[in-house]
């Protein structure tokens, strides 16, 4: 979870999106990149 870039977070969203650590992702992008 270090390489959520631009693409990356848009894979991760699409590819996990479909189960709940979105929000954790979710968060993590927002933190990682206000």
């Amino acid at each position: 979870m270090a390489f959520y870039d631009a693409h990356g977070r848009r894979n991760y969203f699409i590819e996990f999106g479909q189960g709940r650590p979105i929000l954790l992702l979710h968060g993590i992008s927002n933190s990682g990149r206000a």
